[in-house]
This record gives structure tokens, sequence and C-alpha cells, in this order.
């Protein structure tokens, strides 16, 4: 069981993981900002065959109350993404930091076991 996580863990090509971290929070935060904002300006009307079959059955003011109530749906569910991806790319960068943390520790770790392997064989041989 072991295997497979080390197996697993040398394949994921940390460096690049590492590099893309702080884009990745970055644009996460950018989204997060821009959802944030309400925008002044409205946005284009696109129009499937259910809406229009729709548009000719009911009269103007209900079809935009049932659009207004849509789109306030559509922007509680992006802000509620946009929540989980700022979350998310917070985690990646507190997991990005322990990672490198842990690295630096393994490599202070293998100069130290270096150096006590050659002092000890100097004991040994002198």
């Amino acid at each position: 069981m072991a295997f497979n996580w080390l197996v697993a863990f040398k394949v994921i090509p940390w460096g690049e993981v590492i590099a893309a971290a702080p884009k990745v929070a970055k644009t996460a935060q950018e989204l997060w900002r821009g959802l944030k904002k309400p925008k002044a300006g409205g946005a284009a009307e696109t129009q499937t065959a259910d809406a229009a079959s729709l548009a000719s059955a009911l009269p103007v003011a209900e079809q935009l109350r049932r659009l207004r109530a849509e789109l306030a749906e559509t922007q509680a569910q992006l802000v509620s993404s946009s929540e989980v991806l700022r979350t998310l790319a917070e985690q990646d960068e507190k997991l990005i930091a322990a990672i490198e943390a842990l690295r630096v520790r393994t490599r202070v770790l293998l100069f130290a076991c270096a150096a006590l392997i050659v002092a000890c064989g100097w004991l040994a041989f002198r």
C-alpha cells in the first residue's frame, strides 16, 4: 500500500506544481474579486428553442420575472462556485508551502546523514 503512494508521489511533477501554484492562487483571487463586484452592464440575451416557445405562451412581464429569477439563481451558483475555487486555491497554496518545507527538511536531513556516515567512517578507520 505504501509503495503505491510512493510511486504516485514520484510521478507527480512537483516542480511544475510548485511553479504553477502562485498563478492558480492569483487567478482564483481575481475571479473571486470579479464576482463579488456587481456588474453595471447587462448581459447579452440568447434564446433557445424552448425559450422561444415559452416567449410566445407567456406575457412579457412574466417572462422578465422568470428570467430575473433564473439570473439571480445563476449568479448565486457562480458566487458559490467561486468560493469553492478560492478555498481550493488557498488550500493549494498551503499544501505547496508544506511540501516545499518538507523538501527542504529532507535535503537537510540527507546532508546530515551523509555527514554522519563520513564521520563514522573516519572514526572507524582512524
